[in-house]
């Protein structure tokens, strides 16, 4: 082989790297390189390849980097000083033979050998006017190959997005600092996958999408908001505080401490976070909920600095059994009406709330959360609501009222299993004690009304203890007022409602629980013993879950402030219990909520951290089909869901598949490594293969939000950082 110096940059131009000497397809051909210290030599960057008469230029992705053979390169200076030192003394020209054997041996000072190193290239497209296009032929043998100038490569992977101001900035190429990242947020609702393994920097890659995307929302958006289920309490800060890293909700209540961007979005929409808790965790004691109340304050006072240093009031709602609560930092929780409540949702621009599963489930759901196998169990709650005038379509408008109703007519019969146990009986004993309720009622004064409907239920003779509390009757005989205007006070129109004609059967609400209260004795007494157990058991479960005064004109106003501000789904403390059901009924109502909404150009952003959990492979949970629904329609309802995980081989592929997106961050497990090639269209053999070797916090970017889907970006995230 001959020995060649190494080129310099005035020879063959600058940036030169080397020549291309093998096209082993149309996609793909091999260079050796001649220049040691181009920054070529790693997978994911990109190559400019010329041919030799300059007619065509190509952008290349290395996919592969590998030593090819030795090459000498002899210092001929030094070696034309020896050779004029040999011949002033005369040497002859035995001696000048050997001393240049000598000079030239391998080990000599004279000779530096270099090992010429291989590229493995991947032919993405022929370069026009600073956009790739399709090529029609590969590259010819001996085209040069170059590193791209910085500002041809973030043309090409910007294409107008950095100018234009509505791209999300992610970071940099990791190989050249001077080339940024973005993504296009309108392609999001293809939906994105940000996938990698604890400590790979993939919560600060989601905090920076989150940033960008709220920072940006007014250039790209016409209404919706971003919702984000936070997990462990890293996008708000609370329980977990890490002095090294920025909470991404410091990044939206003082956005121009980290952005120069005018985020007018942001700054003037509403901020939420939501603390789902499981309220069958909580005792069914009033002091019990205070005491929860209390837990909520201490959140409120580690975060209250940080909200007051912006200008907002630390204020936190919580929806329990027994009242609704304002919760004040350093104040003791106090019970406010529904229609303070209410007012808070619409016009605070700050709120904590606190809320269980709503008093307003589906026929499905309280199946599920029954925990009943008994096949019979959907259909005797839906018929039961049907008669009672609680179902809508296949939804249970008031399921703490229905469980009332169900426990009261099951205890009647029990009471009377040992003389008649007609339903005709049956049916006339429930009407004579809700006859009773409702006299009870309206002649006591509104602050003793709960008490009245306990004696009417204690003073029935045969029926012992409190078996239905207040607020589920307060819900019942107020329904009708109650879901025309939510912030109405139940007990003080109950006289009024009883007396509100129903339009479509023209009778009155005292009329209508009359009667369906003898229908819905007649169809349990009609079931079998094991049946009606199973009924009772399973909705006194679930009633025990819901809040009476969480109904669905409550629950509606909670989903419409989430998805049109700025919100945080808290799942961390003081977060409690089995919360999967909560957020699969929030899932379900932003879903409805942007349906209803939707008007043209609407976008809003759902990230859902640990999908893994939310929607496995081998399990059936209500959260599963409530994501699938959302990845497979939201698009067209301006829904962006990003699914964020640390083990994607748990992840349902039906629902990973919906991911166009993907910023994979560095993975090891074969299983996530399998589960990525399996569900993520855009998640090539060769991306899949590299993500082991990825440094903290460098991601391999592809897919349809990319400005250039074709470039797999190898991307060194950048951090949230406040300006300096």
């Amino acid at each position: 082989m001959l020995a060649v110096s190494e080129p310099s940059g005035n020879v063959l131009g600058e940036g030169f790297v080397g020549f291309i000497v093998s096209v082993e397809s149309y996609t793909e051909a091999r260079a050796f390189v001649y220049n040691p210290g181009t920054r070529l030599l790693r997978y994911g960057a990109l190559a400019l390849v010329e041919d030799p008469r300059g007619e065509r230029s190509y952008l290349a992705l290395v996919v592969d980097v590998r030593e090819h053979s030795l090459m000498p390169s002899v210092d001929e200076e030094r070696l034309r000083q020896i050779s004029r030192l040999l011949a002033a003394r005369g040497a002859e020209y035995r001696d000048a033979l050997q001393v240049a054997r000598q000079l030239l041996s391998p080990s000599s000072s004279l000779v530096r050998w270099y090992s010429t190193r291989e590229l493995k290239l991947r032919i993405l497209g022929e370069l026009a006017e600073d956009r790739l296009a399709i090529h029609e032929a590969p590259p010819r043998l001996t085209s040069i190959v170059r590193e791209p100038p910085s500002e041809l490569l973030e043309r090409i992977v910007s294409r107008g997005l950095s100018v234009a101001g509505r791209g999300l900035y992610l970071g940099t190429l990791a190989y050249n600092p001077e080339v940024r990242v973005y993504l296009d947020p309108e392609r999001l609702t293809t939906h994105l996958a940000v996938l990698g393994q604890t400590g790979s920097g993939k919560t600060e890659t989601v905090k920076r999408i989150v940033a960008e995307y709220a920072w940006r929302k007014q250039f790209f958006s016409n209404g919706g908001g971003v919702v984000v289920f936070d997990v462990a309490g890293e996008y708000t800060g609370y329980p977990y505080s890490d002095p090294r890293v920025v909470p991404l909700l410091d990044a939206a209540l003082n956005p121009s401490a980290f952005t120069s961007i005018n985020a007018s979005w942001l700054t003037n929409t509403r901020k939420t976070v939501l603390v789902p808790y499981d309220l069958s965790v909580i005792s069914l004691y009033q002091r019990a909920e205070q005491v929860y109340a209390g837990d909520i304050a201490a959140m409120l006072e580690q975060l209250a600095g940080r909200y007051n240093a912006q200008g907002y009031r630390a204020t936190a709602v919580l929806y329990a059994r027994h009242h609704i609560y304002l919760v004040e930092p350093h104040r003791e929780p106090r019970p406010i009406s529904r229609g303070e409540a209410a007012q808070l949702l619409r016009a605070e621009p700050f709120l904590v709330v606190a809320a269980p599963l709503p008093d307003t489930l589906r026929v499905e759901e309280i199946a599920e959360l029954a925990r009943t196998r008994s096949e019979y169990f959907s259909l005797v709650v839906a018929d039961m609501a049907d008669r009672l005038g609680l179902l809508a379509l296949d939804t249970v408008v008031s399921v703490k009222s229905l469980a009332a109703v169900a426990q009261l007519t099951w205890r009647t019969y029990q009471s009377l299993r040992s003389g008649d146990r007609s339903p005709h009986a049956v049916a006339s004993r429930i009407r004579s004690i809700v006859q009773n309720v409702i006299n009870n009622v309206l002649s006591a004064e509104p602050p003793e009304r709960c008490r009245a409907v306990r004696e009417a239920f204690e003073n029935q003779g045969q029926l012992h203890g409190v078996f239905v509390d207040c607020p589920a009757w307060g819900t019942l005989l107020s329904l009708p007022l109650v879901l025309q205007d939510p912030a109405v006070d139940p007990w003080s129109v109950v006289e009024q409602a009883l007396d509100t004609r129903i339009e479509d059967t023209g009778q009155t609400w005292r009329e209508t629980l009359l009667r369906g209260a003898r229908l819905a004795a007649q169809a349990l007494t009609e079931q079998s013993w094991q049946t009606m157990a199973s009924v009772v058991r399973g909705l006194d479960r679930v009633a025990r879950m819901v809040s009476p005064l969480l109904d669905a004109a409550h629950y509606r106003l909670l989903a419409q402030r989430l998805l049109e501000g700025f919100s945080i789904v808290h799942l961390a403390p003081p977060s409690r219990g089995d919360t999967d059901a909560a957020v699969s009924r929030l899932l379900d109502e932003l879903f409805h909520v942007s349906v209803a909404n939707y008007r043209r150009g609407r976008r809003s952003l759902i990230v859902v951290e640990e999908a893994h959990n939310l929607a496995p492979t081998d399990e059936d949970r209500a959260s599963k089909a409530s994501l699938l629904r959302i990845a497979r329609e939201g698009r067209k309802w301006g829904l962006s869901l990003v699914l964020v995980s640390q083990r994607p081989g748990f992840i349902d592929p039906g629902i990973l598949s919906q991911a166009a997106t993907m910023i994979a961050l560095r993975i090891t497990n074969p299983d996530d490594l399998a589960g990525i090639k399996r569900g993520v269209e855009s998640a090539s053999q060769e991306i899949v293969e590299r993500l082991p070797d990825l440094e903290p916090g460098q991601a391999l970017v592809s897919g349809l939000a990319v400005p250039e889907r074709r470039i797999p970006l190898l991307t060194r995230v950048e951090m949230l950082r406040p300006r300096t």
